[in-house]
């Protein structure tokens, strides 16, 4: 029995340093991301509606500094987080707007937000950190997330996702397995593409319309610069490249955009 509780304190303990490690990094470019890309998304006319008056919620809003920019700007903003990143809400300004709960089967009545906000969630949902899971199985929970999200959203409202693109064979933001990135192939089923989005919302769900949004500041590429040597060589090219996708609406859904960046409307 010591033996157990011996290893159950060690590996409480690595846990604790795992998100210790990946906290810093990880709040700064989420807070970069709402100031920068979400926020002025939201004041431009995707909702049509003044900030005061958006209740949002952020779904895997990890470890909630989200929630904070966004109350902070006025934004009638709540979180929901499943997972161990939970541990380190008592540093939220904001913790009482802090949930813990799971996408697939959240405690909200129907139809009460107006923005649903999912960043780099949905390819994990099936998956609980595994890669080698029965592809149907992963569908089904997917379907349940995408069944819950469209619930809670008020008629009209709108559910913001990004995801990287199954179709563009290079992952930056998971767990890499080539020179600090992540090489996948097209037909991996831990990363979607638009034809797999647009049959859960759009076919399953009933949500009318799906849209790509703005790449502009979505990333912030100092990060990775500091920590990727292969993006810090090749960075003058991406930034071309970025530079594109965010002007070409045409490529943002193609197999030449690393993320996918959408807009899907109730």
């Amino acid at each position: 029995m010591e033996g157990r509780d011996e290893i159950k304190v060690q590996n409480q303990e690595k846990e604790q340093t795992w998100l210790e490690h990946i906290r810093i990094g990880e709040e700064l470019g989420n807070a970069r991301k709402i100031n920068e890309w979400l926020l002025p998304l939201l004041k431009s006319n995707l909702t049509n509606k003044s900030l005061k008056d958006i209740m949002l919620l952020s779904v895997g809003c990890g470890f909630g500094v989200d929630v904070d920019c966004l109350v902070n700007s006025g934004v009638n903003a709540y979180g929901i987080e499943a997972f161990s990143r939970t541990k380190m809400w008592q540093l939220r300004k904001n913790e009482g707007r802090l949930i813990v709960a799971d996408g697939r089967n959240m405690p909200f009545k129907d139809e009460i937000f107006d923005v649903i906000y999912s960043s780099e969630v949905l390819e994990h949902v099936g998956y609980e950190e595994q890669e080698n899971t029965e592809a149907n199985r992963v569908r089904e929970e997917r379907e349940k997330f995408a069944n819950e999200l469209t619930r809670v959203l008020k008629p009209g409202g709108v559910i913001i996702i990004t995801t990287p693109n199954r179709h563009f064979c290079i992952d930056i933001g998971h767990r890499a397995n080539f020179w600090g990135i992540r090489v996948h192939s097209p037909f991996n089923d831990f990363t979607l593409s638009v034809k797999d989005i647009k049959s859960f919302f759009l076919q399953k769900c009933g949500c009318s319309d799906i849209a790509t949004l703005p790449y502009r500041n979505f990333i912030t590429w100092d990060l990775y610069i500091k920590n990727y040597p292969i993006i810090r060589l090749l960075y003058p090219l991406i930034k071309v490249y970025w530079g594109l996708l965010d002007r070409l609406k045409f490529l943002r859904s193609s197999f030449l955009s690393a993320h996918l960046i959408l807009a899907i409307k109730k």
